[in-house]
């Protein structure tokens, strides 16, 4: 799963406003700052150590040359105090206020950003569009929020106490989608500053019955099928999908949306196995991750492969290339009940708990590998925690572990909001009232506590 932070959210506005021609310098150049901080390189010679004695050197080597010997010294020690007044009072308060900017920025990383971000925005909505003509208008920036509702906590925290804080520029349009408004989302702070800084909600509604009875009659399917599909689909372009996959038709009325799906692969084929096993991974992965699924053979790993990455609820990322299922697809699959045996199911899910332990360790065990700025621990260390905070309650040893894994990483890395966002998503996995929902529940606490304060 790819972390989406304050951080993150800010780099992507600014990646798109550059591509539309609208560079972001302010936040670009506090953003060089803020990672030059979270991975040092090694020191290196500033120009204020360097500059002047090299420069002295080069000064004396040309009064050398000189004819007058008196005039050259005479220039040499002027040239000389000069470097030496430069070095220790415009050079040093230099590097003063940039040890100043980044302690600040050590501090408090997002406010600095924002604050960058913020400062840009503005100055990119004050340039004025000429047109042919006609009066020149004030640029137009809009923003957009999409699937607000699956954002992690520290967003929403990070839109109501940071960025709607500060004074943003009317032409700055905040448009906010999700499957569920921002009215009741966020009440209080839609009602606080929708008047004063353009926030528009756009709700994510399903297809209306006249879309769907047209798609579904450019695939060929006809009568009965057509409206058992409009009905199991709820007009979700996702499930539309899923029911139309064998492009056939022959929906079961009576089965639900995966009960269908699997129907069409035939019984003993290992896909059936394979797209229930891969809804169980807690991070995106790649091809050579099915070498952690229990019953796939390897000679049929890349055959395999090719068909479940070619499915249109695993989409690929554009970041970093790796795939995952869509969260409501992931949802579906993930029921135990359609594996044909329930231990199945858990044996997948120790299978990835020992697949992640084994990569965790591989890049412990690798040389000058700094764990606290290490995006890709975090990732692993919450994904096998995923897993063992799941498998069934025989001992109390899978879900102890699991919490251990959890403080482990919030130890090493300081990473609150990324393990809130994890443990948000497995308390609605798992079964209540249970130990490792308890334990799930203290763990939590604890985390936003540490947040927020107590």
């Amino acid at each position: 799963m790819r972390r989406i932070t304050p951080i993150s959210l800010m780099v992507e506005f600014a990646d798109q406003l550059k591509k539309a021609g609208h560079p972001l310098h302010a936040f670009k150049e506090e953003l060089t700052r803020y990672r030059k901080i979270l991975r040092p390189t090694r020191t290196r010679q500033t120009q204020d150590e360097k500059a002047p004695p090299e420069a002295g050197r080069l000064v004396a080597d040309v009064f050398d040359e000189l004819p007058q010997p008196k005039l050259a010294r005479f220039l040499e020690d002027v040239i000389q105090t000069i470097f030496y007044l430069v070095k220790k009072y415009i050079f040093r308060r230099l590097q003063e206020r940039e040890n100043e900017k980044r302690a600040r920025l050590a501090e408090a990383p997002e406010s600095v950003l924002t604050e960058a971000f913020v400062t840009d925005i503005n100055r990119q909505a004050a340039i004025r569009v000429k047109r042919l003509f006609r009066r020149s208008k004030p640029l137009r920036i809009l923003l957009f929020l999409d699937h607000f509702e699956r954002l992690p906590p520290e967003v929403g925290h990070w839109l109501t106490e940071q960025l709607l804080e500060a004074t943003i520029d009317p032409h700055v349009v905040l448009v906010v989608a999700g499957e569920a408004s921002i009215e009741h989302a966020l009440p209080v702070a839609y009602q606080r500053w929708h008047d004063v800084i353009k926030i528009h909600p756009m709700l994510l509604e399903g297809l209306d019955k006249d879309v769907m009875v047209k798609y579904l009659q450019e695939l060929g399917i006809a009568e009965p099928d057509r409206q058992v599909i409009c009905d199991l689909s709820q007009g979700l372009p996702l499930f539309l999908k899923l029911l139309t996959a064998n492009g056939q038709g022959g929906v079961d009325p009576k089965g639900d949306i995966v009960t269908n799906f699997l129907s069409w692969i035939p019984l003993g084929d290992p896909r059936r196995r394979l797209v229930l096993d891969a809804a169980l991974f807690s991070m995106p992965f790649r091809e050579h991750d099915l070498a952690a699924l229990p019953t796939l053979l390897e000679g049929e790993r890349a055959r395999l492969w090719i068909w479940l990455s070619t499915l249109s609820f695993v989409p690929r990322s554009r970041k970093d290339g790796r795939y995952s299922y869509h969260p409501r697809a992931q949802a579906l699959f993930r029921n135990p009940k359609y594996w044909e045996y329930e231990d199945q199911h858990y044996e997948t899910r120790r299978a990835l708990a020992a697949h992640y332990r084994k990569q965790l360790e591989a890049l412990e065990e690798e040389p000058g590998q700094m764990i606290a700025d290490s995006a890709e621990w975090l990732e692993l260390a919450l994904a096998r925690a995923y897993q063992l905070f799941l498998l069934p309650e025989k001992t109390s040893a899978n879900y102890i572990d699991a919490m251990e894994q959890v403080l482990d990483a919030h130890q090493r890395t300081q990473q609150v909001g990324p393990i809130i966002r994890v443990l948000d998503e497995l308390s609605k996995e798992l079964s209540s009232p249970s130990a490792s929902a308890s334990a799930l529940l203290a763990l939590k606490h604890y985390m936003e506590v540490d947040l927020h304060g107590a």
